[in-house]
């Protein structure tokens, strides 16, 4: 009677026990610790995103990857490249190229690659004014212009890159014409004026 007396009461604690690890395995909570931006109303293709047409919402860690947008600033201003619903998260891959590689009217477009110095001793950001200068051969400097940066890339062509190597940059057809000609006949500097 006994040896019954330990099954049983084995048998309740196992099944007590069983019972506890099942409902803790259920009632995990999964940790929303991304926020993303994702889309508040449906959107059409085509249409230019404003920060009206965004919200910041959590998902789940396992699911999150660099596509994703952290910041809605990343994300206005840009264009959709299919039609998204209500709450769809916005990723790279549904945004067009904003469209910095198509020159102004009456403007012209080239890249010029920054010196060491320049990628490691200043920042620039899309849309600011910096001015070109030629250095030739002989060390005699001049200004070709100014211009407007139009896109930032590193070494490898990437954007949103933190040590910029390239910039894609827009002027008057002139400035840009003298940019492009004096291409290997010494360097080519950018350099930031402050207007006072």
């Amino acid at each position: 009677m006994k040896k019954i007396g330990i099954v049983v009461l084995l048998l309740i604690c196992g099944g007590l026990l069983t019972y506890y690890e099942f409902n803790l395995i259920n009632e995990q909570k999964i940790s929303y610790v991304t926020k993303v931006v994702a889309l508040r109303h449906d959107l059409p293709e085509g249409a230019e995103i404003t920060d009206q047409d965004l919200q910041i919402v959590s998902i789940p860690n396992q699911i999150y990857n660099k596509n994703y947008f952290l910041d809605k600033n990343d994300v206005v201003g840009n264009t959709l490249a299919i039609e998204l619903s209500e709450s769809a998260l916005v990723s790279r891959q549904t945004l067009l190229e904003k469209s910095y590689f198509i020159p102004t009217k009456g403007m012209a477009m080239t890249s010029i690659r920054l010196t060491p110095e320049e990628m490691l001793c200043w920042e620039v950001e899309i849309g600011e004014s910096v001015c070109v200068l030629h250095v030739n051969q002989d060390g005699v400097l001049k200004t070709l212009g100014e211009v407007t940066v139009k896109g930032i890339y590193d070494q490898n062509l990437d954007q949103k890159s933190t040590v910029p190597a390239f910039l894609l940059i827009e002027a008057r057809l002139v400035i840009v014409e003298s940019i492009v000609s004096s291409r290997g006949n010494g360097r080519l500097e950018i350099i930031k004026v402050t207007n006072e």
